[in-house]
């Protein structure tokens, strides 16, 4: 579980540094809590970040966990809580949580 954490933590990095053409570009990596990746992104461009952001960690993390398919579920903030939640607005866009 470990080496798959840090499989989808390198797809995150190299989405984040040098993939231009990703949603990801420019967005940091500012934090990895167990199994979560915290990014700073525009707000602007959150929801599809946030999107990839996702995408990028299962990508990584299945070349380790063939037998076992891993998840992730984006949630926008702007700070960090244990307590945030997924919210969609009417048109399934991911909108930040202010609990």
């Amino acid at each position: 579980a470990a080496d798959a954490a840090k499989a989808a933590g390198f797809a995150v990095s190299r989405a984040c540094y040098v993939e231009p053409a990703s949603p990801l570009f420019g967005s940091r990596i500012v934090n990895f809590v167990h199994d979560e990746i915290i990014i700073e992104t525009p707000e602007k461009d959150a929801h599809k970040a946030a999107e990839e952001l996702a995408r990028a960690m299962v990508c990584g993390a299945s070349v380790l966990m063939p037998d076992v398919p891993p998840s992730a579920e984006p949630v926008l903030m702007r700070r960090w809580s244990k307590k945030a939640k997924q919210i969609r607005d009417a048109q399934g866009r991911l909108i930040p949580w202010d609990g």
